[in-house]
């Protein structure tokens, strides 16, 4: 069954009475490139509480001229991207970007279970870039600044995983 097949079955299938979610064949492209956009440049750029599009595009492994081009609205991210992007900004992000098809409310879902293989690795990898940092011998004021927030972040995500498995039965 072809998309389009697909939509016209969803197109004639009756509304439930009260159900207020719009009809995802009728979700313009230009409304959900919009909602992206305004979200997207809300988060990324130069500005207070705004991440650099260098240090986006490194995080999310792709191209800075990639990022550049969906902060200018140039293009879209593929729906791979899309979702790196969500992992990323975290549920308001992906309420906003979701809400077009009466699907927000993200950021009110109860996180799941944090991973423990992936914090285990993040524990890891600050560890050693800790000890880099520490090879030569000083710890100055630019690595204390520098490796600060990770280790807030790591601390923060070591206490959740803590607290789950802490609730687990």
């Amino acid at each position: 069954m072809g998309a389009a097949a697909r939509l016209h079955a969803v197109d004639d299938a009756p509304a439930a009475a009260g159900d207020s979610m719009p009809d995802p064949a009728l979700i313009a492209h230009d409304v959900a490139a919009e909602a992206f956009g305004d979200a997207f440049r809300r988060r990324v750029g130069r500005g207070p509480g705004k991440v650099r599009v260098a240090d986006l595009a490194d995080a999310i492994d792709m191209q800075a001229r990639t990022v550049k081009a969906w902060r200018d609205g140039d293009t879209l991210p593929q729906w791979a991207a899309m979702l790196r992007l969500m992992a990323y900004f975290g549920p308001a992000f992906a309420s906003e970007l979701l809400a077009p098809a009466g699907l927000g409310g993200v950021e009110r879902v109860a996180p799941a279970i944090p991973d423990p293989q992936g914090t285990a690795a993040d524990l890891v990898q600050a560890a050693h870039d800790l000890l880099e940092r520490l090879r030569d011998g000083k710890f100055c004021h630019r690595d204390k600044a520098e490796t600060a927030p990770t280790l807030l972040e790591l601390s923060r995500r070591i206490e959740a995983q803590a607290r789950a498995m802490g609730a687990q039965p």
